[in-house]
Order: C-alpha cells, then sequence, then structure tokens
C-alpha cells in the first residue's frame, strides 16, 4: 500500500514538472517570434546591432562600452533595449563601430555612443549613452550612413553631408581635418552639369500659356546661384564660372564697359598718340611748317608775274617793239 502511494506521488511531482516545463516552453517559443517580428529594418555594427520597430522605436543589443545601445547605460545587453526617447518617430538607424545613428521621421538625425572624433555630429567630442542631435540636420535628410568612426546623409536635394574622423579623406572635404559638425561633400562639377540643371528646371516651369512669370524667372535664378556656389569650389571651373560672369553683367553697365575698353588700349597705341601730340606740339617743327608756307606764297606770286608778262600783247624778253634792235622800220 506504501509502495502504491509512493507510486502516485512520484508520478504527480513529475506531471507538474512536465506541465511547468511545457509553459515555460511555451513563452519562449511565443516571445522570441513575436519580437522579431516587429521590426522593419535592422543595422549590425561593430559588436552591436540595432533596428527599428513598427511603431517607428529604436532597439539595440550587444556591446555598450561607449553608450552605442543608447539605454542611458554603459552595460551590455545580450537581448533589444529601448534607445531613450527613440520610442517612436522613426524611419532608420545605421550602426557603425561604437556609435549608432537614426534618421526621424521629419528627415532630422539623432546619433549617440562614442564621440572622440566627433562622430555624433553635435559640436562636441563628447561621447553619449543617449540621442543627441546632429547640428544643422533637423529635416531634410533622405538617408543617414554610420563608417567607423564617421557618419554621412544624403539630403533631400542630393547633396551629401559629413562628419567625424577625416585621417583618410572619408569626409571628402577635400582637407585631411577631422570635424564634429557636417560639412559638404565636394562633388565635381561640369558645364554639362550646370545645362543639364538648367534645362531641367526650364522644363519644370510653365512660363507661357499664363504662367506665373516671376516665379518662373525666380526658380532660373536660384538654380543659377546654386550651379556657380558650386562651381567656385573646383578650380577646374574657374574659367568657365569667370566667363559666365562677364557674360551676365547687366545692360546697364555696358556703357561702362566701354569705357573700360577704350582706357585700357594697349601702351604702344598710347605712346603714338602721345608722339603725334609732341610732333604737333614742337615749336622747331612748327617754324619749318611756317617757312614752307612763306616759301609756297613766294613761288605763287612769282609764278603770278610771270603769268602776268606773258599775256601782255607785243611783249618778248627782247624789249617793246620800235625801240632799239626792234624789227623794220625802228630807229630815227
Amino acid at each position: 500500500m506504501t509502495r502504491i502511494w509512493t507510486r502516485k506521488l512520484t508520478l504527480l511531482k513529475l506531471g507538474v514538472v512536465l506541465v511547468l516545463m511545457g509553459v515555460l516552453g511555451v513563452v519562449v517559443m511565443d516571445t522570441r517570434p513575436a519580437s522579431a517580428a516587429t521590426m522593419v529594418t535592422v543595422s549590425a555594427g561593430d559588436l552591436h546591432t540595432c533596428a527599428v520597430t513598427t511603431t517607428g522605436g529604436v532597439k539595440c543589443w550587444g556591446y555598450n562600452n561607449s553608450g552605442q545601445l543608447g539605454d542611458g547605460t554603459n552595460t551590455d545587453n545580450n537581448v533589444p533595449v529601448d534607445v531613450s526617447g527613440l520610442t517612436s518617430g522613426m524611419t532608420a538607424v545605421s550602426a557603425g563601430d561604437r556609435h549608432t545613428c537614426a534618421l526621424t521621421t521629419t528627415g532630422g538625425i539623432k546619433c549617440w555612443g562614442f564621440n572622440f572624433s566627433g562622430q555624433l555630429g553635435d559640436g562636441t567630442t563628447t561621447s553619449s549613452n543617449v540621442p543627441v542631435d546632429v547640428s544643422g540636420l533637423a529635416s531634410g535628410v533622405s538617408v543617414v550612413s554610420a563608417g567607423a568612426a564617421h557618419t554621412c546623409a544624403l539630403t533631400g536635394t542630393g547633396g551629401i553631408k559629413c562628419w567625424g574622423i577625416n585621417f583618410d579623406g572619408q569626409l571628402g572635404a577635400g582637407a585631411l581635418i577631422d570635424t564634429n559638425t557636417p560639412v559638404a561633400v565636394h562633388i565635381p562639377f561640369t558645364l554639362e552639369d550646370h545645362d543639364a540643371r538648367i534645362m531641367a528646371a526650364l522644363d519644370g516651369l510653365s512660363i507661357g500659356g499664363g504662367g506665373d512669370t516671376s516665379t518662373a524667372l525666380a526658380a532660373i535664378q536660384a538654380k543659377l546661384d546654386a550651379d556657380l556656389d558650386a562651381a567656385v569650389t573646383t578650380r577646374s571651373s574657374q574659367s568657365s564660372v569667370d566667363a559666365l560672369g562677364t557674360a551676365v553683367a547687366s545692360r546697364s553697365s555696358q556703357s561702362s564697359v566701354d569705357a573700360l575698353g577704350t582706357a585700357v588700349a594697349s601702351r604702344s597705341s598710347q605712346s603714338s598718340v602721345d608722339a603725334l601730340g609732341t610732333a604737333l606740339s614742337d615749336t622747331s617743327s612748327q617754324t619749318s611748317v611756317d617757312a614752307l608756307s612763306i616759301r609756297m606764297d613766294e613761288l605763287e606770286a612769282k609764278l603770278d608775274e610771270i603769268l602776268g608778262l606773258l599775256s601782255t600783247p607785243g611783249s618778248s624778253p627782247g624789249g617793246p617793239p620800235g625801240g632799239p634792235g626792234g624789227g623794220p622800220g625802228g630807229g630815227p
């Protein structure tokens, strides 16, 4: 009888254990898939991982010595934890080496973690285990990407801005200097790019047929300004920019341009003009001219005298008719 009760008790204990194991197994199996199903995008860094949830929140897990999990601590975690203040309103996340950045629905960027080289972009080099705003990028960004110790963002206008370490020129700013705030990447600009952008701007405008001309002109001017700003950052385009600047001079300045053209006549021409002026004002030259004029007057008077003698009737070089040595019948 005692053996029977002992067996029943053993079976009862075994049943309780099996039931508990089953419940725990259900809990584990139900929890993991449900957790994974709430993520819509993921990014793996060096030793940590982050993801964006369907509600727009950000969760991170893994190594956390520099605060790259963003939960307000520096404690490693082997399960996802909420990033402080980012439970909604986020569209993308990018995990770097020991820092992380996320993109907001308004096009802004927030970063957290290691910041020795300014990779958080908040204007400091102080690490943070909670998200901080990137300086100057509260909106207008469409893509964010975190590197080992630098970060880059693609703007809605097609430009790129980067910040952080730059010993290999990874910021694309033309100088090997780290920066803790975003700087524009210098993208080469050609006249073909300029023409294409202007044509694209014109194609999108409706100047004729009742279109708003002032709006159209303003759009063209804005495009020209933007393209010129980009062009002057590239030396190869400088001559083209100078030529363009000259070509677009206002008509009101034309008279000034003409006057300037006259004023900058070559020195050789100026020398010739000066020499001519000197010759005309030279006294000796003037005296010679006067003397020549007097001599011409004298010759003209002598010619008139000769012509007068020749035109007198009966006159001859030998004397008047009937005088000494005259013709027949002359003399007493």
